[in-house]
Protein backbone atom coordinates (compact mmCIF):
# COMPACT_ATOMS: atom_id res chain seq x y z
CA UNK A 1 0.00 0.00 0.00
CA UNK A 2 2.79 2.43 0.89
CA UNK A 3 5.32 1.06 -1.60
CA UNK A 4 5.16 4.12 -3.91
CA UNK A 5 5.94 6.42 -0.97
CA UNK A 6 8.85 4.22 0.09
CA UNK A 7 10.20 4.18 -3.46
CA UNK A 8 9.88 7.97 -3.66
CA UNK A 9 11.69 8.40 -0.33
CA UNK A 10 14.43 6.02 -1.49
CA UNK A 11 14.91 8.08 -4.66
CA UNK A 12 15.04 11.31 -2.66
CA UNK A 13 17.61 9.90 -0.23
CA UNK A 14 19.75 8.72 -3.14
CA UNK A 15 19.42 12.11 -4.84
CA UNK A 16 20.40 13.94 -1.65
CA UNK A 17 23.47 11.72 -1.22
CA UNK A 18 24.54 12.32 -4.82
CA UNK A 19 23.97 16.05 -4.41
CA UNK A 20 26.17 16.32 -1.31
CA UNK A 21 28.86 14.12 -2.88
CA UNK A 22 28.96 16.44 -5.89
CA UNK A 23 29.15 19.51 -3.65
CA UNK A 24 32.14 18.04 -1.81
CA UNK A 25 33.79 17.17 -5.12
CA UNK A 26 33.20 20.70 -6.42
CA UNK A 27 34.80 22.16 -3.30
CA UNK A 28 37.95 20.14 -3.99
CA UNK A 29 37.89 21.12 -7.66
CA UNK A 30 37.38 24.81 -6.80
CA UNK A 31 40.33 24.73 -4.42
CA UNK A 32 42.51 23.15 -7.08
CA UNK A 33 41.44 25.72 -9.71
CA UNK A 34 42.37 28.50 -7.28
CA UNK A 35 45.82 26.96 -6.82
CA UNK A 36 46.32 26.79 -10.58
CA UNK A 37 45.07 30.35 -11.17
CA UNK A 38 47.54 31.67 -8.60
CA UNK A 39 50.39 30.43 -10.81
CA UNK A 40 49.49 33.02 -13.43
CA UNK A 41 51.89 35.98 -13.72
CA UNK A 42 49.02 38.20 -14.86
CA UNK A 43 48.05 41.01 -12.52
CA UNK A 44 44.70 42.14 -13.89
CA UNK A 45 43.04 38.73 -14.00
CA UNK A 46 44.46 35.37 -13.00
CA UNK A 47 42.68 32.55 -14.78
CA UNK A 48 43.07 28.88 -13.95
CA UNK A 49 41.78 25.73 -15.64
CA UNK A 50 41.99 22.01 -15.00
CA UNK A 51 40.85 19.04 -17.08
CA UNK A 52 39.54 16.17 -15.01
CA UNK A 53 37.67 12.92 -15.12
CA UNK A 54 35.10 12.78 -12.34
CA UNK A 55 34.53 9.72 -10.17
CA UNK A 56 31.57 9.12 -7.80
CA UNK A 57 33.48 10.62 -4.87
CA UNK A 58 36.51 12.44 -6.31
CA UNK A 59 38.23 13.44 -9.55
CA UNK A 60 41.34 12.53 -11.55
CA UNK A 61 43.28 15.49 -12.90
CA UNK A 62 44.74 15.08 -16.39
CA UNK A 63 46.08 18.58 -17.02
CA UNK A 64 46.14 22.13 -15.72
CA UNK A 65 46.80 25.54 -17.25
CA UNK A 66 46.79 29.25 -16.48
CA UNK A 67 46.97 32.44 -18.52
CA UNK A 68 50.58 33.43 -19.15
CA UNK A 69 52.87 35.25 -21.56
CA UNK A 70 54.75 33.22 -24.17
CA UNK A 71 58.07 34.68 -22.98
CA UNK A 72 57.27 34.49 -19.29
CA UNK A 73 56.77 38.24 -19.05
CA UNK A 74 53.94 40.07 -17.33
CA UNK A 75 50.64 39.87 -19.19
CA UNK A 76 49.63 43.54 -19.25
CA UNK A 77 50.79 46.60 -21.14
CA UNK A 78 51.51 49.81 -19.17
CA UNK A 79 47.93 50.99 -19.82
CA UNK A 80 46.54 47.82 -18.25
CA UNK A 81 45.35 46.08 -21.42
CA UNK A 82 46.28 42.44 -21.97
CA UNK A 83 49.11 41.72 -24.40
CA UNK A 84 48.20 39.90 -27.60
CA UNK A 85 50.85 37.24 -26.92
CA UNK A 86 49.16 36.04 -23.72
CA UNK A 87 48.12 32.39 -23.83
CA UNK A 88 44.68 31.79 -22.38
CA UNK A 89 44.36 29.32 -19.52
CA UNK A 90 42.10 27.04 -21.58
CA UNK A 91 44.63 26.76 -24.41
CA UNK A 92 47.50 26.24 -21.99
CA UNK A 93 45.53 23.49 -20.29
CA UNK A 94 44.57 21.76 -23.56
CA UNK A 95 48.16 21.93 -24.83
CA UNK A 96 49.38 20.34 -21.61
CA UNK A 97 46.78 17.60 -21.99
CA UNK A 98 47.80 16.84 -25.58
CA UNK A 99 51.47 16.79 -24.61
CA UNK A 100 50.90 14.52 -21.63
CA UNK A 101 48.11 12.25 -22.87
CA UNK A 102 49.01 11.59 -26.50
CA UNK A 103 47.43 8.13 -26.41
CA UNK A 104 44.23 9.31 -24.72
CA UNK A 105 41.56 9.64 -27.37
CA UNK A 106 38.16 9.70 -25.66
CA UNK A 107 38.22 13.30 -24.46
CA UNK A 108 34.42 13.30 -24.15
CA UNK A 109 34.88 11.62 -20.76
CA UNK A 110 36.88 14.61 -19.58
CA UNK A 111 35.69 17.99 -18.36
CA UNK A 112 37.39 21.34 -17.95
CA UNK A 113 36.76 23.42 -14.84
CA UNK A 114 37.77 27.03 -15.26
CA UNK A 115 37.71 30.16 -13.15
CA UNK A 116 36.24 32.49 -15.79
CA UNK A 117 33.91 32.03 -18.73
CA UNK A 118 35.94 31.18 -21.88
CA UNK A 119 36.11 33.43 -24.93
CA UNK A 120 34.63 32.28 -28.25
CA UNK A 121 38.02 31.13 -29.52
CA UNK A 122 38.65 28.98 -26.44
CA UNK A 123 35.11 27.58 -26.57
CA UNK A 124 35.71 26.54 -30.18
CA UNK A 125 38.96 24.84 -29.17
CA UNK A 126 37.15 22.91 -26.44
CA UNK A 127 34.42 21.86 -28.86
CA UNK A 128 36.99 20.62 -31.38
CA UNK A 129 38.46 18.33 -28.73
CA UNK A 130 35.00 17.31 -27.50
CA UNK A 131 35.73 18.55 -23.98
CA UNK A 132 32.87 20.01 -21.96
CA UNK A 133 33.49 22.81 -19.48
CA UNK A 134 32.04 24.34 -16.35
CA UNK A 135 32.84 27.69 -14.78
CA UNK A 136 33.77 27.40 -11.12
CA UNK A 137 31.11 29.58 -9.50
CA UNK A 138 33.17 30.82 -6.57
CA UNK A 139 35.22 32.89 -9.05
CA UNK A 140 32.34 34.61 -10.76
CA UNK A 141 31.83 38.26 -9.87
CA UNK A 142 28.09 38.04 -9.34
CA UNK A 143 28.46 35.37 -6.66
CA UNK A 144 29.34 38.03 -4.11
CA UNK A 145 26.26 40.07 -4.94
CA UNK A 146 23.55 37.72 -6.16
CA UNK A 147 22.11 34.54 -4.61
CA UNK A 148 23.67 31.31 -5.83
CA UNK A 149 20.65 29.14 -6.50
CA UNK A 150 22.79 26.05 -6.98
CA UNK A 151 23.59 26.12 -3.27
CA UNK A 152 19.97 25.43 -2.34
CA UNK A 153 19.49 21.69 -1.66
CA UNK A 154 16.89 20.24 -4.05
CA UNK A 155 15.29 18.46 -1.09
CA UNK A 156 14.03 21.82 0.20
CA UNK A 157 12.09 22.52 -2.98
CA UNK A 158 10.73 18.97 -3.04
CA UNK A 159 9.55 19.26 0.56
CA UNK A 160 7.63 22.47 -0.12
CA UNK A 161 6.26 21.06 -3.40
CA UNK A 162 4.82 17.99 -1.66
CA UNK A 163 2.94 20.14 0.84
CA UNK A 164 1.80 22.58 -1.86
CA UNK A 165 0.52 19.70 -4.01
CA UNK A 166 -1.45 18.37 -1.05
CA UNK A 167 -2.87 21.84 -0.39
CA UNK A 168 -3.82 22.31 -4.04
CA UNK A 169 -5.84 19.08 -3.96
CA UNK A 170 -7.51 19.91 -0.65
CA UNK A 171 -8.27 23.55 -1.48
CA UNK A 172 -7.15 25.18 -4.72
CA UNK A 173 -3.75 25.97 -6.25
CA UNK A 174 -2.35 29.19 -4.75
CA UNK A 175 -5.27 29.42 -2.31
CA UNK A 176 -2.72 30.31 0.37
CA UNK A 177 -2.31 33.74 -1.22
CA UNK A 178 -5.89 34.72 -0.31
CA UNK A 179 -5.22 36.21 3.11
CA UNK A 180 -4.92 39.67 4.62
CA UNK A 181 -2.42 38.64 7.29
CA UNK A 182 0.14 35.89 7.80
CA UNK A 183 -0.73 34.93 11.36
CA UNK A 184 -2.33 31.68 10.20
CA UNK A 185 0.93 30.59 8.57
CA UNK A 186 2.96 31.57 11.61
CA UNK A 187 0.67 29.42 13.76
CA UNK A 188 0.75 26.53 11.29
CA UNK A 189 4.54 26.66 11.14
CA UNK A 190 4.72 26.58 14.94
CA UNK A 191 2.28 23.66 15.18
CA UNK A 192 4.21 21.54 12.71
CA UNK A 193 7.50 22.48 14.35
CA UNK A 194 6.23 21.55 17.83
CA UNK A 195 4.87 18.23 16.54
CA UNK A 196 8.15 17.45 14.81
CA UNK A 197 10.15 18.40 17.91
CA UNK A 198 7.97 16.12 20.03
CA UNK A 199 8.98 13.14 17.89
CA UNK A 200 6.07 12.93 15.45
CA UNK A 201 7.44 12.60 11.92
CA UNK A 202 4.31 12.74 9.79
CA UNK A 203 1.17 14.83 10.01
CA UNK A 204 -1.80 12.52 10.80
CA UNK A 205 -4.07 14.16 8.23
CA UNK A 206 -1.80 14.63 5.21
CA UNK A 207 0.66 11.83 6.07
CA UNK A 208 3.39 14.15 4.89
CA UNK A 209 6.42 14.87 7.00
CA UNK A 210 5.97 17.89 9.26
CA UNK A 211 9.13 19.28 7.68
CA UNK A 212 7.32 19.39 4.32
CA UNK A 213 4.58 21.53 5.84
CA UNK A 214 7.17 23.71 7.56
CA UNK A 215 8.96 24.29 4.25
CA UNK A 216 5.68 25.32 2.61
CA UNK A 217 4.71 27.66 5.45
CA UNK A 218 8.13 29.31 5.46
CA UNK A 219 7.74 29.92 1.72
CA UNK A 220 4.33 31.50 2.40
CA UNK A 221 5.84 33.82 5.01
CA UNK A 222 8.65 34.84 2.68
CA UNK A 223 6.26 35.48 -0.20
CA UNK A 224 3.72 37.38 1.93
CA UNK A 225 6.11 39.13 4.30
CA UNK A 226 4.64 42.52 3.35
CA UNK A 227 1.33 41.59 5.04
CA UNK A 228 0.53 42.20 8.75
CA UNK A 229 1.73 39.50 11.12
CA UNK A 230 -1.19 39.88 13.55
CA UNK A 231 -4.85 40.74 13.06
CA UNK A 232 -5.83 44.20 14.21
CA UNK A 233 -8.46 42.90 16.65
CA UNK A 234 -5.77 40.79 18.36
CA UNK A 235 -3.78 43.92 19.12
CA UNK A 236 -6.60 45.56 21.07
Amino acid sequence: MFAPVEIQLSKEIKMKKEYYKRQERLKKISKRVIEVANKSPCKKRKVGAIIVQETPTDFIEFASGWNNHTDGEICELPDGTTKAEVIHAEIHCINNLLHKEKKYRNYSELKMYISHYPCDSCKKELEEHNISFEVVESFMKFDKEKPRMTLVPPSLGLAAARALTYGAKKYKPNNWRKTDNIECYINALQRHFDAWRSGEDNDPESRLNHLDHMAANVSFLIELKHLPKIKLNDQE
